[in-house]
């Protein structure tokens, strides 16, 4: 005759308790049969109880891998213990990863578990469902603010759209009433990581010396717009219809639009100085102008104190040539030339008298030589020292709207 080993830990030490051999280090009890083969006997009283006390030890230590495999065992040989069941649940949820969630083993094991305990374990899944679906979003939305990328923005976008419908598939299944609230408190999370992740965004930009390469402009594009994506996902989950939420999302899509409009890349010109190397076209920047105006409207129709401002002007009456030189009429330079032309030169008759001299010649002289290196090394390195002057009188380099 086979000699007898727990098919559960292994044991050989086991002792007889009417007519079952149990064993002395699980509790399994077994039986033999006719054949003298040795089998485990489901549903005897010791079966599984020290397995269950292991699991149930390793769950409240929060070594949620022991306390997994211990409920696997106790359900190997008692597959109706609603315990059980949620031991392993809810083990295996705090085990997920963001390549590897864990929510639909979850989800699969407190549904027996509530199933086999006649519903009296329902309250305690819901909530344990309730925080293992924000805490997946959270794992997400940890490693997007430590580094916003295609990868994590892609896994967070997943995550909070996801964990959504999974938690309101459990309250229409259990009737429970908090769905939206849950939805909504998701879209709040969203927007209240924008902050972190895009001052990450804007310094990756900058970079020490505020020269960002032609790399730094595309990864700078890329990110800004899972940005905006983000923000687009909390109006989504904002289904309770929270005014005050979709205005801090709105104030904050319209800055991040501005940011693109406005973004450019450097190189070193044959000069030694800071050329601009790329920044978007006109066309592209009116497509970021008409999102930006966009959102004003959608803004105002939910806070009508919100005033849409005029759609902001093509340089018709900008800085020509300051333009020309460092590719934009949005950017630091120019924002500390446009000050000093409405703040001094437009309060005196010289002042005036030579901006509209500068506004007659300049866009021709634009036009036919704007192209040319030489024209950028003309006016470049007497610009900068200028506005360098200017800089330490005061005018400041912060984005600015013309007075006039």
């Amino acid at each position: 005759m086979e000699p007898l080993t727990c098919k559960m830990c292994g044991s050989s030490s086991f002792k007889k308790e009417n007519g079952l051999y149990v064993c002395e280090y699980c509790g399994t009890a077994y039986v033999q049969d006719s054949d003298e083969n040795w089998s485990a006997k489901p549903g005897t009283t010791a079966a599984g109880k020290n397995f269950y006390v292991l699991a149930q030890t390793a769950f409240e230590a929060k070594n949620y891998e022991e306390a997994e495999k211990y409920a696997n065992k106790v359900l190997e040989i008692n597959s109706e213990n609603a315990d059980a069941w949620y031991i392993k649940g809810v083990s295996a949820g705090w085990q997920s990863t963001t390549v590897k969630p864990r929510i639909d083993e979850l989800r699969s094991s407190l549904d027996n578990a509530i199933k086999f305990s006649n519903g009296e374990i329902t309250d305690k899944a819901h909530e344990s469902f309730k925080t293992l679906c924000t805490a997946s979003i959270n794992l997400a939305l940890s490693q997007y603010q430590n580094y916003p990328d295609y990868d994590t923005g892609v896994n967070l976008l997943a995550a909070a759209t996801l964990r959504v419908k999974d938690y309101s598939d459990f309250c229409q299944k259990y009737s429970f009433e908090d769905a939206e609230d849950f939805s909504n408190s998701i879209a709040n999370l969203l927007f209240a990581s924008i902050s972190n992740s895009k001052l990450k965004i804007i310094s990756d930009y900058q970079g020490l010396d505020n020269h960002p390469t032609d790399f730094d402009l595309e990864l700078y594009v890329k990110r800004l717009g899972y940005e905006l994506r983000i923000l687009d996902l909390a109006i989504e989950l904002d289904v309770k219809k929270d005014n005050i939420l979709k205005c801090m999302v709105y104030s904050s899509k319209i800055e991040i639009l501005t940011l693109l409009e406005s973004a450019k890349s450097y190189k070193i010109g044959s000069g030694g100085t800071w050329d601009v190397s790329r920044s978007f076209t006109d066309e592209a920047k009116e497509q970021y102008i008409d999102q930006i105006m966009e959102t004003h409207k959608a803004w105002n129709a939910v806070d009508p104190a919100h005033v849409i401002p005029e759609r902001p002007k093509k340089s018709s009456n900008g800085c020509y040539i300051a333009t020309a030189v460092y590719g934009s009429y949005d950017c630091p330079e120019v924002w500390v030339l446009r000050r000093f032309r409405d703040d001094v030169l437009y309060r005196n008759l010289l002042g005036r008298i030579f901006i509209k001299i500068y506004y007659a010649l300049s866009p021709k002289a634009v036009e036919y030589f704007g192209k040319y290196r030489l024209f950028n090394r003309l006016f470049k390195a007497p610009l900068d020292k200028f506005v360098s002057h200017l800089m330490v009188k005061g005018f400041e380099d912060t984005p600015y709207k013309d007075r006039y």
